[in-house]
């Protein structure tokens, strides 16, 4: 069935759960075209651990669909399976950003060696680096508007510096046309280091936040 048919088919269904309105959500986007990496990262991460949901959710759809004489549909696999990565793989994958441009050693660093989002990442900017106590430090603002000061893995501080070159002010990232790097641009970023390091899997920014918690 093609994505536009099983929209079509699970707009009927009446959500009841925040998970399934989520799973729902995401769809539409796809099915608008919008296919963001990170988004369906994320949507992975939150349905793992809830597969009866999914399956509610197509019980619903398949229940009102018998009812109007439709087929039944087919949810793709990929929405109910989590990317996650060993560490050799993120090892791999901070080597290619190693030997990448400094923008993308500077954001694989702060995704992967400090757990940002990726909203927190491409939200940097300069005049938010400091020192404190001898170690460098950066302030975000973290989901919900609070602002924070966080100090920055080592060699997270090593990758930003090149990153920002002579610059004394302005985003930390920037896109090719000079404005700030956005969620877009950085998870193109992601998946190019991940195809360089000869990772397979679909990898975004939240997939490095989650090896990260993880690792913690």
């Amino acid at each position: 069935m093609e994505d536009k048919e099983l929209m079509a088919a699970i707009g009927q269904v009446v959500v009841t759960s925040p998970v399934l309105e989520y799973s729902v959500a995401v769809l539409v986007a796809m099915t608008d075209g919008h296919r963001d990496q990170d988004c369906e990262d994320h949507a992975h991460a939150m349905v793992r651990n809830t597969g009866r949901a999914m399956g509610e959710l197509r019980k619903r759809a398949c229940v009102q669909q018998r009812g109007q004489g439709m087929p039944l549909p087919q949810i793709a696999r990929r929405l109910t399976i989590a990317t996650a990565l060993d560490r050799n793989e993120l090892g791999a994958l901070l080597v290619a950003a190693g030997l990448g441009s400094p923008a993308e050693h500077a954001l694989i660093s702060l995704l992967a060696l400090n757990g940002l989002r990726v909203s927190e990442a491409t939200g940097t900017d300069i005049e938010a680096m400091g020192i404190e106590r001898g170690h460098r430090t950066l302030v975000i603002t973290r989901k919900g508007g609070k602002v924070v000061t966080i100090p920055l893995a080592p060699r997270t501080a090593r990758a930003v510096d090149p990153a920002i070159g002579e610059r004394c002010e302005g985003p930390v990232f920037l896109a090719p046309d000079g404005r700030r790097l956005d969620r877009h641009g950085a998870g193109r970023i992601v998946r190019r280091v991940a195809r360089r390091a000869g990772i397979g899997k679909p990898v975004g920014p939240h997939t490095l936040r989650h090896a990260f918690i993880t690792a913690g």
